[in-house]
């Protein structure tokens, strides 16, 4: 959600801004020549007219610049998480662990591989 980071919390509306341009407007001939208008195209131009990048970047600070807001329709809230400490040191390898040790202790690389697929899966979660 746009509006859920620490300076947003409690906004319903957030103001960003835009370099002063026509945005989304179709301009391969599959669709002109349909006649098909995106329903989501921003004009943030005063005479409609697509504004080309300028060639040097020197430029761009030349470039109008519009405020608009958007309404998210709910508060913003910034999400609550515990940060994790990784120990990213390295280890031995349960492969090179001795077989007779591994079968007295069957335990341990049942409860790795766990560990491992959880880690893997909380991972996933937070992607």
């Amino acid at each position: 959600l746009g509006n859920a980071g620490d300076i947003y919390a409690g906004q319903e509306e957030v103001m960003y801004q835009a370099q002063a341009n026509h945005y989304g407007q179709f301009t391969d001939p599959w669709n002109v020549n349909r006649n098909v208008e995106n329903p989501y195209e921003l004009d943030f131009t005063e005479d409609g007219e697509i504004q080309p990048i300028p060639a040097n970047k020197s430029e761009v600070a030349a470039v109008p610049v519009v405020n608009f807001t958007i309404d998210f329709g709910t508060l913003g809230v910034v999400n609550e998480f515990v940060p994790l400490d990784l120990n990213l040191s390295l280890r031995g390898c349960l492969a090179d662990e001795d077989p007779a040790e591994a079968a007295r202790s069957g335990v341990r690389s049942w409860a790795a591989s766990w560990v491992c697929t959880g880690l893997i899966h909380i991972f996933l979660l937070m992607v």
